[in-house]
């Protein structure tokens, strides 16, 4: 009786030493087909996102088609009668809400200071020589007009400057300690 409980323990011991190192060996570090099939799954989420704001409302739609062409991550929220679709686009997460009419009421862009647009960049950094650009910036365009803040800092303090027009000011402010 203990040789046959020696064996069989022997033998389970054996089959998972070498059965779970082979399998370690064998297995790739991606597996390429569940990627791949994430991929598809997060592409048709997306299809299926824009099939469900041309539901909605075909003027939302074309307006979204139209504007945020490529987008990815497509979600569509319903919150107090409109409509907040959140996206991925070229980098740049937006938030962009339409009336019930399918009238685009505002866009909230927020990006890394790297992508702000060279002209703003420069108009900051020729009014605030001492200060540096840092975090992220946030794009706020409603009624055809669009507003950037965009945080800055030097030894003493921050700030978050708001640029809309060519005109800039300041929008906060707070001294570091």
């Amino acid at each position: 009786m203990k040789k046959i409980s020696f064996l069989l323990i022997f033998a389970i011991a054996v089959m998972l030493l070498f059965g779970s190192d082979a399998y370690c060996q064998a297995a790739p570090l991606i597996n390429k087909e569940k990627l791949n099939k994430s991929v598809i799954i997060a592409s048709n989420d997306d299809k299926l996102a824009i099939e469900n704001i041309k539901a909605v409302n075909a003027r939302m739609y074309r307006d979204f088609s139209k504007n945020f062409k490529d987008a990815s991550d497509i979600r569509v929220d319903l919150i107090d009668k409109k409509t907040m679709i959140t996206c991925t686009k070229d980098g740049k997460k937006s938030r962009v809400v339409y009336s019930k009419k399918g009238i685009c009421q505002h866009v909230v862009t927020t990006y890394g200071n790297e992508q702000l647009p060279e002209s703003i960049r420069n108009q900051i950094e020729s009014f605030y020589p001492r200060y540096s650009i840092f975090g992220t910036v946030i794009e706020v365009t409603s009624s055809n007009k669009t507003a950037h803040l965009v945080t800055i800092e030097n030894k003493t303090s921050w700030k978050r400057v708001r640029v809309v027009d060519g005109e800039m000011d300041v929008y906060e402010e707070y001294e570091k300690r």
